[in-house]
């Protein structure tokens, strides 16, 4: 690869380590904006965007019905989302107890801070890599 590359990507990706840092401790924190920084910090899928926006507008948490339902996506292809980004630090499940006695999972979004300290840590692992490659053509 080239060396121009890998400085751009660098570069790349403490912009967006930065724009994170900002928009968290500045409190400007629009909902499309944190989407968006967040799936590019973290290589998520558009899938995973919808699953955020629909937890972010439903604040208590939503079932995997519910989300299936909002974002049109089968429920095997959510699971296996859902599953990531719990993996991944952005979202917790909780059991839940239905009106009819059966047990359900009930995801909600982590708090922003750790949302924030996870896209952090992965970018700099992603600086890491790069700078690691950067030494070793030397």
């Amino acid at each position: 690869m080239n060396l121009l590359y890998h400085t751009y990507e660098i570069r790349k990706a403490y912009i967006l380590c930065f724009l994170f840092t900002f928009t968290y401790e500045g409190k400007i924190m629009i909902h499309s904006q944190f989407i968006k920084t967040v799936v590019s910090a973290l290589d998520l899928s558009k899938t995973d965007a919808e699953i955020l926006k629909a937890l972010i507008i439903r604040k208590g948490g939503l079932l995997i019905s519910e989300i299936t339902d909002y974002i049109h996506r089968s429920e095997r292809n959510v699971r296996s989302r859902l599953d990531l980004l719990i993996k991944k630090g952005i979202l917790k499940k909780e059991i839940e107890v239905l009106r009819n006695k059966r047990l359900a999972h009930r995801y909600t979004l982590e708090s922003v801070e750790k949302i924030v300290e996870t896209a952090k840590n992965h970018l700099l692992k992603k600086v890491g890599e790069l700078n690691n490659l950067l030494h070793s053509n030397d």
